[in-house]
């Protein structure tokens, strides 16, 4: 594995394990599972998963749409999942 695509993969995990820390320390009921998710309420970041489906919240194995359909984490573009992640932290400060 290159370098790069080594401190690119690093950098995704870190990511995803400060929305971990998120959804533990301000995580809500989902609308759609028994889970607790951070939920996705500022349009920008409402990304389109499929057809008519956009992201409306985050849990720690899945993105779920507004119709309750689960996605990988990586359904989103690098660019846009850690857009999201930025975002989640700068709105729990």
């Amino acid at each position: 594995m290159s370098l790069f695509t080594q401190r690119l993969d690093e950098l995704i995990e870190e990511g995803l394990l400060e929305v971990f820390k998120l959804i533990k320390k301000n995580g809500v009921e989902s609308n759609h599972t028994d889970t607790k998710v951070l939920k996705i309420v500022d349009s920008e970041f409402n990304f389109n998963l499929s057809d008519s489906r956009w992201l409306s919240e985050i849990s720690e194995n899945h993105l779920i749409d507004n119709r309750g359909y689960t996605y990988s984490h990586f359904s989103l573009s690098t660019e846009d999942l850690l857009s999201l992640v930025d975002f989640l932290i700068e709105g729990s400060k």
